[in-house]
Protein backbone atom coordinates (compact mmCIF):
# COMPACT_ATOMS: atom_id res chain seq x y z
CA UNK A 1 0.00 0.00 0.00
CA UNK A 2 1.60 3.21 -0.96
CA UNK A 3 1.46 6.27 0.59
CA UNK A 4 -0.48 9.44 -1.12
CA UNK A 5 1.75 11.72 -1.91
CA UNK A 6 5.33 10.12 -1.89
CA UNK A 7 6.78 8.96 -4.76
CA UNK A 8 7.78 5.14 -4.06
CA UNK A 9 9.44 4.26 -7.85
CA UNK A 10 12.59 3.19 -6.61
CA UNK A 11 13.81 0.32 -8.09
CA UNK A 12 15.68 -1.86 -5.99
CA UNK A 13 17.77 -4.73 -6.25
CA UNK A 14 17.76 -7.69 -3.58
CA UNK A 15 20.32 -9.86 -3.18
CA UNK A 16 20.62 -12.77 -1.22
CA UNK A 17 20.90 -16.79 -0.92
CA UNK A 18 18.68 -17.19 1.18
CA UNK A 19 15.62 -17.85 -1.51
CA UNK A 20 13.55 -16.96 2.18
CA UNK A 21 14.59 -14.07 3.10
CA UNK A 22 14.91 -12.47 -0.14
CA UNK A 23 11.31 -13.43 -1.16
CA UNK A 24 10.48 -11.46 2.34
CA UNK A 25 12.22 -8.61 1.62
CA UNK A 26 10.72 -8.69 -2.11
CA UNK A 27 7.29 -9.14 -1.01
CA UNK A 28 7.74 -6.11 1.71
CA UNK A 29 9.57 -3.63 -0.64
CA UNK A 30 6.66 -4.48 -3.73
CA UNK A 31 3.97 -3.58 -1.03
CA UNK A 32 5.22 -0.60 -0.12
CA UNK A 33 5.23 0.51 -4.01
CA UNK A 34 8.80 -0.26 -4.72
CA UNK A 35 10.27 -2.08 -7.99
CA UNK A 36 11.78 -5.15 -7.16
CA UNK A 37 13.95 -7.73 -8.63
CA UNK A 38 15.80 -10.03 -6.82
CA UNK A 39 19.07 -12.30 -7.27
CA UNK A 40 20.36 -15.56 -5.72
CA UNK A 41 24.27 -14.01 -5.29
CA UNK A 42 26.51 -11.34 -6.36
CA UNK A 43 27.44 -12.69 -10.31
CA UNK A 44 23.96 -13.04 -10.84
CA UNK A 45 23.50 -9.31 -9.14
CA UNK A 46 25.84 -8.10 -11.12
CA UNK A 47 24.72 -9.40 -14.85
CA UNK A 48 21.74 -7.66 -13.85
CA UNK A 49 23.14 -4.30 -12.95
CA UNK A 50 25.15 -4.65 -16.32
CA UNK A 51 21.57 -4.76 -18.23
CA UNK A 52 19.23 -2.77 -16.12
CA UNK A 53 19.02 0.08 -14.28
CA UNK A 54 18.62 0.49 -10.45
CA UNK A 55 18.30 3.00 -7.86
CA UNK A 56 19.58 0.81 -4.56
CA UNK A 57 20.92 -2.71 -4.08
CA UNK A 58 20.36 -4.57 -1.08
CA UNK A 59 22.93 -7.13 -0.72
CA UNK A 60 24.08 -9.81 1.64
CA UNK A 61 27.50 -9.59 2.75
CA UNK A 62 28.26 -12.78 2.78
CA UNK A 63 27.57 -15.25 -0.63
CA UNK A 64 29.24 -18.24 -2.32
CA UNK A 65 30.88 -17.22 -5.77
CA UNK A 66 30.87 -13.24 -5.41
CA UNK A 67 30.12 -11.96 -1.89
CA UNK A 68 28.10 -8.34 -1.22
CA UNK A 69 31.15 -6.40 -0.71
CA UNK A 70 32.87 -7.64 -3.36
CA UNK A 71 30.14 -6.63 -5.49
CA UNK A 72 30.32 -3.23 -3.91
CA UNK A 73 33.70 -2.65 -5.38
CA UNK A 74 32.43 -3.93 -8.48
CA UNK A 75 29.55 -0.65 -8.46
CA UNK A 76 32.14 1.44 -7.38
CA UNK A 77 35.25 0.26 -9.95
CA UNK A 78 32.27 0.17 -12.73
CA UNK A 79 30.83 3.85 -11.65
CA UNK A 80 27.22 2.50 -11.71
CA UNK A 81 24.88 5.23 -10.78
CA UNK A 82 23.50 2.93 -7.88
CA UNK A 83 23.64 3.16 -4.01
CA UNK A 84 24.78 -0.34 -2.51
CA UNK A 85 22.91 -1.27 0.98
CA UNK A 86 25.00 -4.10 3.05
CA UNK A 87 22.98 -6.74 5.00
CA UNK A 88 25.02 -9.63 7.38
CA UNK A 89 24.49 -10.43 10.80
CA UNK A 90 28.13 -9.54 11.39
CA UNK A 91 29.78 -6.74 10.28
CA UNK A 92 33.70 -5.96 11.50
CA UNK A 93 35.02 -2.18 11.70
CA UNK A 94 37.34 -3.32 8.57
CA UNK A 95 34.53 -3.95 7.08
CA UNK A 96 32.56 -1.42 7.46
CA UNK A 97 35.05 1.25 6.74
CA UNK A 98 35.93 -0.35 3.87
CA UNK A 99 32.47 -1.11 2.38
CA UNK A 100 32.20 3.05 3.08
CA UNK A 101 35.34 3.36 1.14
CA UNK A 102 33.63 1.62 -2.04
CA UNK A 103 30.29 3.51 -1.64
CA UNK A 104 28.26 1.32 0.43
CA UNK A 105 25.25 3.85 2.11
CA UNK A 106 24.27 1.74 5.20
CA UNK A 107 24.93 -1.51 6.99
CA UNK A 108 22.05 -3.13 7.95
CA UNK A 109 22.75 -5.88 10.76
CA UNK A 110 20.38 -8.60 10.38
CA UNK A 111 17.65 -9.65 12.20
CA UNK A 112 17.00 -6.05 11.16
CA UNK A 113 12.94 -4.30 11.47
CA UNK A 114 10.88 -3.26 8.53
CA UNK A 115 11.21 0.07 9.76
CA UNK A 116 14.87 0.39 10.07
CA UNK A 117 14.55 -1.49 6.03
CA UNK A 118 12.45 1.44 5.18
CA UNK A 119 14.77 4.30 7.19
CA UNK A 120 17.63 3.23 5.59
CA UNK A 121 15.90 3.24 1.96
CA UNK A 122 14.07 6.49 2.17
CA UNK A 123 17.25 8.29 4.31
CA UNK A 124 18.74 6.98 0.93
CA UNK A 125 16.60 8.48 -1.27
CA UNK A 126 17.10 12.06 0.42
CA UNK A 127 21.39 11.74 0.53
CA UNK A 128 22.54 9.38 -2.01
CA UNK A 129 25.99 10.37 -0.68
CA UNK A 130 25.68 10.10 3.02
CA UNK A 131 27.74 8.59 5.61
CA UNK A 132 27.48 4.98 6.12
CA UNK A 133 24.34 4.46 8.86
CA UNK A 134 23.87 1.64 11.02
CA UNK A 135 20.69 0.51 12.05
Amino acid sequence: MAHKGKKRSLRILVVDDDELLRGTIEEILLSKGYRVKTAKDGITALERLQIEPFDMVLTDLNMPGMSGLELVEKIYSENMNVTPILMSSLFSGEIKSYAFQKGAYANLVKPFSVNSLFTVIENSRRNRKGEVSQL
